[in-house]
């Protein structure tokens, strides 16, 4: 909140004060009564000032999913596709296609990269408000499978692997899998790759969107494990 008060009322040669910077700027941060107030700011740029002090030392991975069901990584020339207008239910991926010329785009989000190494997770009370950000990533299989058994299945995009992906809330899934949530079902092993410090919904966003953008995959499968090649 810090950041953004000190953002929203920066000026410069070609920066203006947000529209409600004097609302946020009266935000009382030392208070305990709950508050809010609406930033008149795009999303690609509130989040370009949260991305350093939420998440700090780690790659991020922006990605837009179009009406099609294509997910494509956003960059510096497209950053404006953070700014869509999201859908009140948005209806889960069908298939994923190439975006056409001009794609609608219905979903947008941000992750940290999963961070390396072990031990197994500590399966403690998590948050579920990820859900719906995760929902909106799913195809309908993968929707159907989450809501039964808490995993799904997501396709390399560089190696053509099968994964399992699995939520940390299910231990009992997860003993199949050596206590991985990320598991390669056509090299028959698990990944030892997580980010413990996130919902358990939006871990599982972070592992399927990586292991789903080219060039991406290879990142998670470079991460060692205890000395193992993967």
């Amino acid at each position: 909140m810090k950041a953004l008060q000190a953002e929203a009322k920066r000026t410069g040669i070609a920066k203006t004060q947000w529209d409600n910077w004097i609302a946020i700027d009266r935000l009382d941060l030392n208070s305990l009564t709950e508050q809010a107030v609406v930033i008149g700011a795009p999303i690609s740029k509130v989040q370009k000032v949260l991305e350093k002090p939420m998440k700090p030392g780690r790659d991020c991975l922006s990605v837009v999913r179009y009406k099609n069901g294509a997910i494509e990584e956003v960059t510096e020339k497209s950053i404006g596709l953070l700014d869509v207008e999201p859908e009140a239910d948005p209806e889960p991926v069908s298939e994923v296609v190439t975006p056409t010329k001009n794609p609608k785009a219905v979903a947008a989000v941000t992750v940290a990269a999963p961070t390396q190494g072990c031990p197994a997770p500590d399966f403690a009370a998590i948050d579920h408000r990820a859900n719906r950000v995760l929902r909106a990533f799913l195809s309908p299989e993968q929707l159907r499978d989450f809501n039964s058994e808490q995993s799904f299945l997501q396709r390399g995009a560089d190696t053509g692997h099968l994964y399992m992906i699995t939520s940390r809330n299910a231990p009992q899934k997860l003993q199949h899998q050596s206590y991985r949530s990320l598991y390669d079902m056509t090299a028959g092993h698990a990944l030892c790759v997580h980010d413990w410090t996130i919902p358990a919904a939006e871990e599982m966003l972070t592992l399927a969107l990586f292991v789903a953008t080219p060039g991406k995959e290879a990142y998670v499968r470079a991460i060692p494990d205890n000395g193992q090649e993967i």
